[in-house]
Parts: structure tokens; sequence; C-alpha cells
């Protein structure tokens, strides 16, 4: 078992990328924590993911107001859109 080699699981984000140089709008896919994409009109790294990028496979949280944005503070969890403040133990799965 000298050759085994390990897999290493990479999560990733989905969502609409725009091109800054060129304007070009697709569907991207990119490992968490890129901030710069390639564009692949034009080939530059000026692309960015539009909105919010949801990691794959990730249940995410939204406000009643629609908004799944939030400020992360010590006290709880803050909509960025309605600015409602959530205690971290009213937070449910």
């Amino acid at each position: 078992m000298g050759n085994v080699v390990p897999i290493r699981f990479t999560a990733t984000m989905l969502g609409v990328a725009r091109c800054h140089a060129c304007d070009h709008e697709w569907e991207a896919e990119a490992p968490v924590g890129t901030t710069d994409l390639e564009c692949p009109s034009c080939g530059r790294m000026y692309g960015l993911f539009e909105g919010t990028a949801v990691p794959e496979g990730q249940k995410v949280w939204t406000c009643n107001c629609e908004c799944d944005l939030f400020y992360v503070r010590v006290d709880g969890i803050q909509c960025r859109e309605c600015g409602i403040l959530t205690d971290y133990e009213d937070l449910t799965i």
C-alpha cells in the first residue's frame, strides 16, 4: 500500500459570476475562499461572484425579510437588510 494517494475533499462555491473587464456573465464554481475568477470569455482574472456565493450542498439561513447576509456579532447575528438581531440560542438547523 505504498502507492496510496490520499484524496482531499475541497468544498466549492457555486453562483453567478461577472467579469469586470468584459462584462461577461457565467455560472461559476470555485473552491471556498476564492476571490478572483478567471473569465472564460476574455481569460482575465477579473471575475467576481455576483451577490452571495453559496457553498455547495450547505444549508443557508434566511431572514424573514428573505435576506441571507448577516453580520456576526458577539451577541448574535444581525440581518444586513432589516437589522433584526437573532440570539445564537434561537438559531435552529
